[in-house]
């Protein structure tokens, strides 16, 4: 698994990165050439083969018919020799590749300028590039474990990091004019296949996520303050917006991404330590579209009384729900389980907050509150569904690390998505559809 994390330097590299956005244009202009502007110089001067003049205008016409007659053979040395001594070229050869001393002349150091040159090289269809970073490889970097250190002698550069000692290499640094991202490879923890299993809930109101241990009955409520942060700076920006300051509301949409997402890994955080402390997996819903199904209204096409009523309740939760960060929140928990090797599995959401938790029969909800008539079970309603969810049974979907392995991804568990694939195939003796499609998706 790969993880970037982001530190700042406090140096001065315009020099540098301005000559690095040298060489990424120098690339692109290499790669927009015309095929002809690349053959070598001796092809592009090569002597034209003598013209024959016919000579029926000042010879007999019984030359002149004996003339056409040998004419009508291929001539073996019309051209001069030189031109078989090249290879004949086509515009998917012409272009050559690049290597730091092309680019030479501009005065970055090779180690530096020929990364940037593999980046940008391997886009053919890129006609321009802004803001280039200074792309430096693992084997110009120098780890200090002890002192907690990186250290890049092409740059002078001396980097103090505060993340975990556990990992296997530092796979590479871009840094640009603040900031050095650091790409970090950590060993994958081997994920245990627990029977228990804690339900998450994750909502758009009140706390967007609500953890439920169905063994011990336990319930966690966490991220209440997601909601007033929202609608907090929601007033702020629509202040904003009516007044025309672009640049001060751009700040303040940033400030609120940053408080969403420290509020997120924290919130991860908290869930991958409750299912370790338990020993339990964790059950998340499959969220992926639910944006399109919440956002078409009911009855489209339809004479309904009510349908205004329903439409202007969309638009007013509208901001809310595409402001809804659920797969900001879904991305950390994988990493940081994956991390401490603690199994995540997605279910299908249908009917998960409709649907009693004790007796399994519909239930009524009214905003928060749930009641089944059936049985009289009186709950809060997110709490009701993270019960559901951690009694759900598993889905058969594919989950985000086997969709990596698909993709050839190199950082995926092998071992838990064999142990998936195999029992798929105990559990199923025919070879459905759906089936032969997952296994395709896996495989190729």
């Amino acid at each position: 698994m790969i993880l970037t994390y982001k530190v700042k330097h406090n140096r001065d590299f315009s020099d540098e990165l301005g000559k690095a956005q040298k060489i990424a244009e120098f690339c692109i202009k290499h790669q927009t050439q015309k095929p002809g502007s690349n053959l070598p110089p001796a092809q592009k001067n090569l002597p034209t083969p003598p013209t024959i003049s016919s000579p029926s205008s000042s010879l007999s016409p019984s030359f002149s018919a004996f003339f056409e007659s040998f004419h009508e053979f291929p001539t073996v040395c019309s051209a001069p020799p030189i031109i078989n001594s090249f290879p004949i070229m086509d515009s998917s050869q012409a272009s050559v590749s690049l290597s730091p001393e092309d680019v030479k002349h501009i005065g970055l150091k090779s180690i530096i300028s020929g990364q940037v040159l593999r980046k940008y090289s391997q886009n053919q269809n890129l006609r321009s590039i802004k803001n280039v970073k200074l792309i430096i490889p693992s084997r110009a970097i120098i780890v200090n474990r002890n002192e907690r250190t990186l250290s890049i002698p092409c740059l002078k550069l001396l980097l103090n990091y505060r993340f975990s000692n556990n990992f296997k290499k530092v796979s590479q640094i871009e840094i640009d004019n603040i900031y050095a991202y650091i790409a970090v490879v950590y060993p994958d923890g081997e994920p245990e296949c627990f029977g228990n299993y804690i339900g998450v809930d994750r909502n758009t109101r009140g706390h967007i996520a609500v953890v439920a241990d169905p063994n011990s009955g336990k319930v966690w409520k966490l991220g209440k303050m997601r909601y007033h942060t929202h609608k907090k700076y929601e007033n702020i920006k629509n202040r904003l917006k009516k007044r025309g300051k672009n640049k001060q509301l751009k700040a303040v949409k940033q400030r609120e991404h940053n408080i969403v997402k420290n509020l997120n890994h924290k919130i991860s955080r908290k869930i991958v330590d409750i299912a370790l402390y338990n020993g339990c997996g964790i059950k998340l819903e499959n969220l992926k579209g639910i944006r399109k199904l919440k956002g078409k209204p009911e009855d489209e096409g339809k004479s309904n009384p009510d349908k205004k009523k329903a439409e202007k309740l969309m638009c007013s939760n509208q901001y809310s729900l595409n402001n809804w960060s659920f797969n900001q929140l879904q991305q950390f928990v994988e990493y940081k389980a994956r991390l401490r090797g603690v199994e995540v599995v997605y279910i299908d959401p249908y009917a998960t907050s409709k649907k009693c938790s004790r007796c399994g029969h519909r239930g009524n909800r009214h905003s928060k509150r749930f009641e089944c008539p059936n049985c009289g079970h009186v709950d809060h309603a997110d709490v009701n569904a993270a019960f559901n969810i951690a009694l759900t049974q598993k889905g058969s979907g594919q989950f985000s690390a086997e969709r990596d392995a698909g993709k050839g991804c190199t950082d995926t568990p092998q071992k838990v998505l064999a142990r998936t694939i195999f029992s798929k195939r105990r559990t199923r003796e025919k070879t459905s559809p759906q089936f032969a499609w997952e296994v395709c998706q896996f495989l190729t």
